[in-house]
């Protein structure tokens, strides 16, 4: 045994004194190189810079600098932009970085010239910046990435509601935004959260949550003199009017068109007790809808066939009464039918339904589309009133 140990301690120590010489000998070697070529592993932030003399690195930060291909991205709420950082008046200062990165490489000790060859080396450039383009830069990019706020809103499909959520808007708070790039560039990232303020809604789905009932319903023909499809302007489909709040309520009739006058008229009494019905003001000499009540309520103006229909959406104060609308081709009282009116009249009706305590108390047409000529027809005066 005392024969083995001093055959294998003297191995073992030659061994180790072999190893540290050789550490010791590639450390001398590499940082030799290193004094002239930097290491395989040395980026000045994005910008690889292995294996180039000090006068190649300049060249290859200063084409970089004229390619204008570094950028920097850019998050915004949920969205991400990538921005170039020569629009943004940023470039590389390649004489200030190969000096920071030779003080970097200086401070190495003899066995980092060895171990710092085992990971990625990222060291951040230096930039020049152009302050008054990069805050116009943000300036424009929060004008072009703006956002507004999107109100709740109430959208009818059919005869029924649907309630819509509202969205906050967003908008970069460009004072801070440039002081945060300039941050992250410095820090070696090519990623930033800008900062933002969000913008809130006028009308919240809470406001409108107790608009879900019908609360009058009017009919007026449509006459020629109306736009319709995209350019039907004179429509409203769905607008909240707020407690307190009027809107106005452009008829886009020409007065002087025949039968304006006469259609005008029509319009001004359909709105009239429409609004009287749901508890709303309507002043004809200034065309306002106003809404005095303490519930916020939805105005639609829309087109149906030949007719516009006129319908207020609210909150009924008697949860025992309520309206409705039919499109039928007889009431829904199908035992009573109108002078003039077969039993499977063509005739495409509307017709409006009054409800107390879920019973049927009043069925009344309020307009219908005319049938083909020759049919069998009636007017809106020839029909009656049905009651249950």
């Amino acid at each position: 045994m005392k024969q083995f140990r001093k055959t294998v301690y003297p191995v073992l120590a030659l061994l180790l004194c072999s190893l540290v010489m050789t550490v010791i000998i590639a450390s001398l070697l590499l940082a030799q190189r290193d004094a002239s070529v930097y290491p395989g592993n040395i980026y000045a932030g994005p910008v690889p810079l292995g294996n180039l003399t000090r006068a190649q690195a300049w060249q290859k930060l200063e084409s970089e600098n004229n390619a204008g291909s570094l950028s920097i991205d850019c998050i915004v709420g949920q969205d991400i932009y990538k921005l170039k950082l020569k629009d943004l008046g940023i470039k590389l200062d390649a004489v200030a970085t190969i000096q920071k990165i030779d003080n970097e490489i200086g401070k190495w000790s003899l066995l980092s010239h060895s171990l710092n060859r085992g990971k990625k080396q990222v060291i951040p450039p230096v930039w020049i910046y152009d302050r008054n383009r990069l805050e116009q830069s943000l300036d424009n990019l929060a004008v072009a990435k703006y956002k507004e706020a999107v109100d709740a809103r109430v959208v009818l499909v059919g005869d029924y509601l649907l309630h819509q959520s509202e969205q906050y808007g967003v908008q970069i708070v460009t004072d801070k935004a440039a002081d945060l790039l300039a941050d992250a560039l410095n820090k070696g990232k090519l990623t930033v959260e800008l900062p933002v303020r969000n913008i809130p809604p006028s009308i919240t789905r809470s406001q409108i949550n107790g608009i879900k009932d019908l609360l009058s319903v009017q009919a007026v023909p449509l006459s020629s003199n109306y736009p319709s499809g995209d350019d039907a302007s004179w429509a409203f489909p769905g607008r909240i009017i707020m407690p307190g709040e009027s809107i106005p309520i452009s008829l886009m009739i020409d007065a002087s068109a025949e039968d304006g006058q006469e259609t005008i008229g029509k319009w001004q009494a359909a709105l009239s007790a429409a609004a009287e019905e749901a508890g709303l003001v309507y002043k004809i000499s200034d065309q306002e809808l106003s809404n005095p009540t303490e519930q916020p309520v939805a105005l639609f103006i829309t087109q149906e066939e030949e007719l516009g229909l006129i319908r207020i959406f609210g909150q009924q104060k008697d949860s025992s009464s309520r309206l409705s609308i039919s499109r039928t081709y007889r009431p829904l009282i199908a035992s009573v039918v109108a002078g003039g009116q077969s039993e499977n009249g063509p005739d495409q009706r509307i017709y409006r339904h009054s409800f107390t305590d879920g019973r049927l108390q009043i069925t009344e047409l309020l307009e219908y589309s005319p049938a083909a000529p020759g049919t069998s027809t009636s007017s809106k005066d020839e029909i009656p009133v049905y009651h249950k």
